[in-house]
């Protein structure tokens, strides 16, 4: 395997780029979030649109996992997920369990890529809110809203509800990855 590294400070600068057996590329990234907005590494997706833009209006993605334009990127506890209201190791081994196995399909049946749909991702999003909804976050100032950074799009980002959560990740794999555009290229 041959491994190119950019030093860095990690959390806030590294990128790791690792060009391995599966024919995919694969990018690990440590990244800081400054008033919940990325900084340091300046990820960049489809015609060159960077995270920061995409995400200007507050963080949308489809099952905390894949973000629309951003072919091949998997976010690991992302907005979207359960993330901050689970038990973080439990949520992060089911990931990286997901991520996995999505990379396996996508080397078994011939992908090279794979990215959220709009779609989905919309109705992911409104599934979060409409969740959230039913509890109290939405009505305190918590940064779970965006709400530590004055003039902030209000956006509930952790999913509430874990094995809930999980079971739909696989109901979305078993599905051949539905919600998720796959191709060639």
């Amino acid at each position: 395997m041959k491994t190119r590294q950019r030093q860095g400070v990690i959390g806030e600068n590294l990128t790791q780029r690792i060009h391995g057996r599966l024919g995919l590329e694969r990018r690990a990234a440590c990244e800081q979030f400054v008033k919940d907005r990325p900084q340091g590494i300046h990820i960049r997706g489809r015609a060159d649109r960077s995270l920061r833009d995409a995400w200007s209006e507050g963080p949308r993605t489809y099952l905390g996992l894949g973000t629309v334009g951003f072919p091949n990127f998997f976010t690991i506890s992302g907005p979207g997920s359960p993330s901050v209201l689970t038990n973080m190791v439990v949520s992060i081994e089911q990931h990286v369990n997901w991520i996995t196995q999505c990379i396996e399909y996508l080397r078994d049946n011939g992908y090279s890529r794979i990215e959220a749909t709009p779609e989905a991702q919309d109705e992911w999003v409104d599934y979060v809110n409409l969740v959230a909804d039913f509890t109290l976050f939405p009505r305190c100032n918590s940064w779970y809203l965006g709400a530590n950074v004055p003039g902030k799009p209000r956006v509930f980002m952790p999913l509430v509800g874990f094995p809930a959560y999980a079971e739909k990740c696989n109901d979305v794999a078993v599905k051949g990855y539905e919600g998720f555009a796959l191709s060639t290229r």
